[in-house]
């Protein structure tokens, strides 16, 4: 797939969204998206993490992070990227589910506390 035909996908999955868009394809390395609920943030992470790893910006020992605060928020990121971003990606190698893992983290603040803790072999004295 060119690359011309892959942002059509994002242009027809965001309804020619300027805002939207322009987070999508922006280069910085730090972006802080807010909008009120319903405003499509969720949508644009995923549409982003797809660009992202299209564009081979992933580097292969690295992982993003996508980090929410409730529990609820964070599975239905994951539920939501898992559903979308092998449409995004489809005809491409990592376009597969089972490649996703391999590329992204989703979990809510206590969720990557725990893991962190995990690591470095913390176990709580209860």
């Amino acid at each position: 797939m060119n690359r011309q035909a892959i942002i059509e996908k994002f242009i027809k999955l965001h309804n020619g969204d300027v805002k939207q868009l322009e987070v999508i394809f922006s280069e910085a390395t730090k972006l802080m998206v807010e909008a009120p609920a319903g405003y499509g943030k969720t949508k644009t992470l995923i549409s982003k993490i797809a660009f992202l790893i299209l564009n081979k910006e992933v580097p292969a020992n690295k992982r993003i992070l996508a980090l929410t605060f409730s529990i609820n928020a964070a599975f239905k990121m994951k539920r939501d990227i898992m559903n979308t971003l092998p449409y995004l990606l489809s005809d491409e190698k990592s376009g597969s589910s089972n490649n996703i893992d391999k590329y992204i983290f989703v979990s809510n603040y206590h969720g990557l506390c725990r893991r962190i803790l995990k690591k470095c072999n913390y176990s709580p004295q209860c």
